[in-house]
Order: structure tokens, then sequence, then C-alpha cells
């Protein structure tokens, strides 16, 4: 705001002195805004606009508003109002706007919102996931009780391992149905207060999915033990042979040079246990033997074998001796 000064000075001896005319202007002074985006329900006052209160003489209201708007449910971008000529504001960000959401309902309660449809969902999920456990479990318990011929048992064993396998997956599903119901009921909280109907409603749900939780990891437990104790015992044989090795050179030797493996069922393994550290058996089941050992001796090398088993057939290991005989 522009201001004039003009000053006069009386002597005692009756001179007057009358100065010039002397223009100002006071600027307004700069407040920060601190935050760019806020919002409301339908229906209720503007939020207050908050700005760095350190920069405003005492005594002084900025009286800010935004400007005039719509109030029906929408984002609006909005200039901000300074009610008071001594100030001006600087925005939070480069856009020189502040940003006002009107909603249906608060935030918060859109947050609850979300974690019960959340919930809700996770659910129907693990309810889907159980019955498709427990028609499998029925079907492959049936297949058990029927099964005479050791083809019967070992397809009634591969029918245990999935049913089993679908019991895992609906334990985990109910696990997650309980997590997201305790997530709602925390939701419902911060929305409606603690001992709200809303909040009520979400915690018996919660009890129910932590019930249901239980249930279902002892219906997996149950189903894993019975498909374990199903599965036919692994008819894999092994027989260890003798082999040559040159002692002036790396020799490696072929798997089947080595081992004869018949009947295996699952992915078969090899691992040296014990035996002269030159000789080396990957787990594929070739031998290495480097060169340096003694012509004439023979070496005893420990291998365990290991057949992975399958679906209808359980894990099997035998330990054989591979003797590695050093030649010229």
């Amino acid at each position: 705001m522009p201001y004039e000064v003009q000053y006069v000075i009386r002597y005692k001896d009756g001179r007057v002195y009358t100065s010039g005319i002397y223009k100002f202007t006071i600027a307004p002074a700069s407040v920060k805004l601190i935050k760019a985006d806020y919002e409301k329900v339908v229906g209720t006052d503007d939020p207050a606009i908050e700005y760095d209160t350190d920069a405003v003489a005492e005594g002084d209201d900025l009286k800010l508003t935004f400007e005039k708007h719509s109030e029906k449910v929408g984002t609006y971008k909005l200039d901000c109002i300074v009610n008071n000529p001594n100030y001006v504001v600087v925005y939070p960000t480069y856009d020189k706007y502040l940003v006002l959401v009107i909603r249906n309902t608060t935030s918060a309660e859109d947050d609850a919102i979300a974690a019960a449809n959340a919930a809700a969902l996770a659910d129907q999920e693990a309810a889907a996931a159980a019955k498709e456990a427990e028609e499998k479990i029925a079907a492959a318990n049936a297949a058990a009780e029927a099964a005479t011929t050791t083809e019967e048992k070992a397809a009634a064993a591969k029918l245990l391992e999935e049913a089993a396998q679908a019991a895992k997956v609906a334990s985990e599903k109910a696990d997650a149905a309980k997590k997201a119901n305790d997530a709602a009921v925390e939701a419902a909280k911060k929305a409606y207060g603690a001992n709200s109907q809303e909040v009520k409603k979400a915690e018996e749900k919660a009890a129910a999915a932590a019930k249901a939780a239980e249930t279902a990891a002892a219906t997996a437990e149950a189903a894993a033990e019975k498909a374990g104790l199903s599965k036919l015992a692994n008819p894999m044989t092994v027989k260890a042979k003798t082999v040559k090795a040159k002692a002036s050179k790396k020799t490696t030797i072929k798997k089947t040079k080595a081992f004869t493996v018949k009947k295996a069922k699952g992915k078969v393994t090899f691992k040296k246990v014990k035996g002269n550290k030159k000789v080396t058996i990957t787990k594929a089941g070739k031998v290495v033997v480097k060169k340096g050992l003694k012509v004439g001796k023979t070496f005893k090398i420990k291998v365990k074998v290991t057949a992975k088993g399958n679906t209808s057939y359980k894990a099997k290991s035998k330990t054989v001796t591979l003797k590695v005989k050093i030649v010229k």
C-alpha cells in the first residue's frame, strides 16, 4: 500500500520549515502455505487452510479461504483467497493452486470399505479352495480304500498327494483371509471408532476367519500325513562298479560306466560321502579322478544315491561303494 509523508519543523524564533513529500510503499508480508491437498465430505465446511504461523504478526488473522467452488463430489483446483491486505501467500508447490477433494465419505471410511471388500473377496477364495480340497480328499480316500493292486495303490497315492496339495493351498488361502479380516477390523476402528457397530461386525467376521484358518491348517496337516503314509516304497536298486583311471592324467567316467541304477522313481542324484579327495562325484553321477594317484592302488569311494520319489512313491537313498583302480 502506498503512503505519503511530509514533516514540519517549528523553531523557537518563529521560523517554520516544511519538508518535501516523501512517498513509500509497505509491501505485504509473505506467508507460506504448509500443504496443497485437502479433502472434505459433501455438505460439511471447508477445511482450514494450513500456513506458517511464525510469519504472521501476533493478533493478525489471515482469514484464508478457498475460492468459490461447487459442493458436488469431485476434485477441484482452487486459489487461496487472503482476506487480509497485509499478507500474500506462497503456495507449497509450483502449481500455484490448492486441491480440494469432495467425497461422499471420508478417506478413512473409503479405506474401511476397501478393506471390507478385500476381506470378503479373500473369504470367497478361501471357501472355494476349501471346497476343492474337501472334494479331492474325499475322492482320494475312496480310491485308497478300494485299491488292491500295486497299480491301484500307486494311483491312489497320487490322488492323495494331489489332495494334500489342494489342502495346503486352502490353508494358505484361509490364512490370507484371516489377515484380510484382521486388517478390515483395524480400518473400521479408524473410520468409525472402536465401539461402533461396524467394528463389531468386522470382529465377528474376523473371528470366523480365524477359526476357518485353524481348521484348514489342521486339514492340510492331516492330508499331508496321509499322503506320505500312502506312498509306496521306492523300488530303486543301485550297484556300484569297479572303474579304471589313469595316474598320468585326469580321468572322467560316465555315470553308466560307474553305477547301475534300476527302477528308480523320481529324479536320481549322487553325492560322495567318503573317499580320496582326488576322486569327485557330480550330482549327475559323473566320476572325475585327478592325476597323480599311485598306479596299482584301488580306492574305495562311498557314494549316496538318492531317488527323489514322486506323487506315488517315497524317496529312497542307498549308499554304495565305488572302486577306482589306478592304471598307467
